[in-house]
């Protein structure tokens, strides 16, 4: 799961710089884009800031605080990549082309991150496998509720209860016991 994010962040990040360059250079023809090829590698700053940030492997993290690290995230590195430029005194990478990128990259990221998980959310090795403790109605509430929602790479693979019924199985899921196993 961290590998299928991580690739497809990095693919998100390469294509948002890329989508910038192109943009910028409809505005302003004399843009050399050929200089921002040399930048490839500092996508793997952000790679890193989203791994600091928590990102990896996306489980158990709520949509809304995925999104607030990774604009976070993706807003530290671009303003870090764009005071080197500056203290570098490099005038052949433009500042629109640098605000355009982090814009695109804040879009292209999470849209990525949501179609990535549309595609394999119900595959069986997407996710981090989950115990739900109790096998009564409760327990079962939370199962159907993980299964209803794949996309939040939770996979219920047991349940433990201190009464298990040998041929009880719901929803397809072992029931195992006691609790204090």
């Amino acid at each position: 799961t961290a590998a299928c994010l991580a690739v497809t962040d990095l693919a998100a990040v390469l294509l948002g710089g890329a989508a910038a360059v192109l943009l910028w250079r409809s505005f302003q023809p004399a843009l050399n884009a050929d200089a921002y090829l040399s930048l490839w590698p500092s996508s793997l700053a952000y790679l890193s800031a989203f791994a600091i940030f928590g990102l990896y492997p996306g489980a158990l993290i709520s949509p809304v605080e995925e999104l607030r690290r990774l604009v976070l995230a993706t807003s530290l590195v671009s303003m870090a990549a764009a005071a080197a430029l500056v203290l570098s005194r490099e005038a052949a990478f433009s500042r629109g082309v640098l605000v355009g990128s982090w814009l695109l990259t804040i879009l292209c990221v999470p849209s990525f991150r949501s179609l990535l998980r549309h595609c394999f959310a119900r595959k069986p090795w997407w996710g981090a496998p989950v115990a739900v403790l109790g096998a009564g109605q409760a327990g079962q509430s939370v199962v159907q509720r993980l299964l209803l929602q794949p996309e939040l790479a939770l996979k219920p693979v047991a349940f433990f209860d201190d009464s298990p019924s040998p041929c009880q199985q719901p929803f397809g899921i072992p029931v195992q016991g006691p609790l204090a196993s």
